[in-house]
């Protein structure tokens, strides 16, 4: 969903002076079903249920759009359609519709009107009014194209109180640090849309900027719309696009539509200091995720790497050398998805283990189960078996009764005990298991799921590892 906002303003006769509304309209239009902005039918319509909040000068039965040329402006329809002016409504009544759709928890919002560096002023939604907020976690992107909203130099700007508003507010603001200018304003405003949906200037499109649903990039490619449009000899121009500025993490898209989950499946640990190439799969409950970013480092440490997923949602990390000992940290990122955070452990070259199949023998869990863990000796020296023993891990909720080897380095853990139903961890102790040459395993954590409905547990996917200490 989006709020469209803004404010009518004529000189007493029903003719617009200012494009305020023109401008939303159109953006209403692009992003939603028909609302009569186009003489014919409405070409454009990106799937958004459209909330306005538009309030004219003085209530009328039919109004003009009046205005000027600018870079990408077309021209809007005269008069104003019924199922647009319609909507209509006095002050009171617009602040209580902006409150509204952001407390539904709207994704997107675009203001044109005037304002100041405490709020919007027409229509009215100012600090005092966040109070009345309690969309907490679902935050919209808010274009707030006006005066003044982003004056974070002198106070605490309406862009800043916005995304620090304890019940809700924004999750970003692209405003003005100062004074800004009609006409300016709106070509900006469908220069930003233009950067995030290609096609809202059917005359423009950027040589230098591809569009993109980053804010902070699209905000970039509206600036050089700008420049490019009123020409570089133009100083408004130039001003325009140094007082607007992204309130937020420039790294951030904007939500198109009800978020994903991914399902990523990574490696579960890298050996220290042992190069190698990095296999990440993404995907959704639909189909793999092309161009979702995977990123993977450690606080603190100078270790970084980043890769895209491609057509098969493959995201191939080169040369992927750990330095330090300890959790690395994987963070998956995608459009309209949650973000993924996992964690892959850098390990010596101590024996350490990882997890295969955790099984629970009935569905009742009232018999015994068994969890089985790969040992994996570094040194190529093999693991010695008599240092194998039901001391090695603790699983919550259950002890531990024998041990007994299997093929390829696998070992039984057999437990008795009731298992919770949920995520259950294994703790391996370290210094409990040693290879060949007498070096011994590192303390690891992992997880499972037991589903107590169900005959068998499930591997998490990925499992955690990490690094622990006893």
């Amino acid at each position: 969903d989006a709020l469209l906002a803004a404010y009518f303003q004529d000189g007493g006769d029903g003719i617009s002076t200012r494009m305020f509304t023109e401008t939303v309209h159109r953006a209403a239009d692009l992003i939603g079903d028909d609302l009569g902005f186009w003489a014919e039918s409405d070409p454009h319509d990106h799937g958004y249920t459209v909330h306005t909040a538009l309030q004219p000068t003085k209530l009328r039965t039919t109004y003009q759009y009046g205005g000027w040329l600018y870079p990408g402006r077309v021209e809007p329809p005269n008069p104003l359609p019924a199922t647009w002016a319609n909507r209509f409504t006095d002050e009171e009544s617009a602040t209580d519709e902006i409150l509204d759709a952001f407390n539904e928890g709207v994704g997107l919002v675009v203001h044109r009107g005037h304002a100041d560096a405490s709020g919007w002023v027409t229509p009215r939604f100012r600090g005092s009014d966040l109070d009345e907020l309690d969309n907490d976690d679902r935050l919209p992107v808010v274009l707030s194209i006006n005066c003044d909203t982003g004056m974070f130099d002198t106070t605490d700007a309406f862009a800043e109180t916005l995304m620090t508003s304890s019940e809700g507010g924004a999750i970003g603001v692209v405003a003005a640090v100062r004074t800004s200018y009609s006409g300016l304003n709106d070509a900006l405003t469908v220069a930003l849309l233009d950067g995030f949906w290609d096609e809202a200037d059917a005359d423009w499109t950027s040589a230098v900027y591809p569009s993109s649903f980053r804010p902070a990039e699209a905000l970039n490619r509206a600036k050089a719309r700008l420049l490019e449009g009123y020409g570089p000899d133009n100083t408004v121009a130039a001003l325009t696009a140094q007082l607007y500025q992204w309130f937020g993490d420039p790294e951030m898209m904007l939500r198109t539509k009800m978020p994903s989950t991914l399902a990523v499946d990574h490696p579960r640990s890298f050996q220290l200091e042992l190069g190698g190439d990095l296999m990440v799969v993404v995907s959704d409950s639909r189909a793999a995720v092309e161009g979702a970013r995977v990123s993977i480092s450690m606080v603190g440490t100078d270790d970084y790497w980043v890769g895209t997923t491609d057509s098969d949602g493959i995201a191939r990390i080169a040369d992927v050398t750990t330095s330090f000992p300890g959790n690395y940290d994987i963070v998956v990122t995608a459009q309209n998805a949650v973000p993924y955070e996992g964690i892959i452990a850098s390990v010596s070259k101590d024996p350490y283990a990882e997890l295969v199949d955790p099984v629970a023998d009935s569905v009742t869990n009232e018999a015994s189960g068994h969890v089985d863990v790969r040992w994996i000796d570094s040194s190529g020296t093999g693991i010695d078996g008599a240092t194998v023993d039901t001391s090695d891990i603790s699983i919550t909720g259950v002890t531990v009764t024998s041990v007994t080897p299997q093929d390829d380095n696998v070992w039984r853990y057999a437990f008795d005990g009731d298992l919770t139903s949920g995520e259950v961890e294994v703790v391996f102790h370290s210094d409990q298991v040693a290879d060949n040459e007498g070096k011994k395993n590192v303390g690891q954590l992992l997880h499972f799921v037991y589903d107590v409905v169900a005959p068998r547990g499930s591997l998490q996917s990925p499992s955690t590892l990490g690094v622990v200490s006893d």
